[in-house]
């Protein structure tokens, strides 16, 4: 089963195309303005590279967020469009999740935490053993500080590691939340949420399949509003 699979909740996009469990190709583009024009054209080239068409794709898959709103909508967008436009089916997993599934090799305590911006981050938190990674804090939205301090309270005596695209400052905010719990951190370039573990997930059966009403996971309200209605202007009499 051929899956092509793409992320863009980050400034990072990753798009990656898994035939089983062999990579028949992956590219990660940096885009800090955004995807929403580029990802059309970065499947193409993508598939172009390994001489595939759409039409030998048999699935797509998709990182749903939590991250960029504008990143998480354009991937979504693209690959509703794949899927309705080949009839092949569509399959959604959280862009923190397979940033956890990236710590390969790593046993107890992930914490998965990326850049939400205004100050604050976004996390969710994975138990990682032999059998797997288990979701044991869903994905929320809170200051670096917050998310250190809940990690204290809840993992003490643990062993915790953080992997995200975190920089030093923020970083620096998490460890001081944590007080005196160890934090081990994986190098930032592990900090992308790889469109790999997005089909893999899939390939694994531990995605939603999109019956035509999946929406980005966004955690904290959308950061651009709608204006207000403007009252009519009433003249006054003279």
């Amino acid at each position: 089963m051929r899956v092509l699979a793409i992320d863009s909740a980050t400034s990072t996009a990753s798009l990656a195309l898994l035939q089983d469990e062999l990579l028949l190709g992956c590219s990660m583009v940096l885009s800090p303005k955004g995807h929403t024009v580029s990802l059309v054209g970065d499947v193409e080239r993508l598939l172009s590279s390994v001489g595939i068409s759409l039409a030998d794709v048999d699935a797509f898959a998709v990182g749903l967020g939590p991250g960029s709103f504008t990143g998480v909508r354009a991937g979504l967008a693209v690959a509703k469009g794949l899927a309705l436009g080949t009839g092949k089916p569509l399959y959604g997993v959280g862009s923190l999740d397979a940033l956890a599934q990236g710590m390969v090799g790593c046993s107890g305590i992930i914490a998965a935490i990326t850049d939400g911006r205004r100050e604050e981050v976004f996390a969710s938190v994975f138990r990682a053993s032999d059998g797997g990674h288990e979701r044991v804090i869903d994905a929320i939205n809170e200051r670096p500080e917050r998310i250190g301090a809940v990690l204290a309270e809840r993992f003490a005596g643990e062993r915790v590691w953080v992997v995200g695209d975190l920089d030093a400052s923020l970083r620096a905010r998490v460890v001081l939340g944590a007080g005196s719990l160890s934090l081990s951190f994986a190098p930032r370039a592990m900090g992308t949420p790889d469109a790999r573990w997005i089909a893999r997930e899939a390939l694994a059966g531990r995605a939603v399949l999109d019956d035509g009403s999946m929406e980005p996971t966004y955690v904290r309200p959308m950061d651009a509003k709608l204006p207000a209605a403007r009252r009519p202007i009433v003249a006054e009499p003279g």
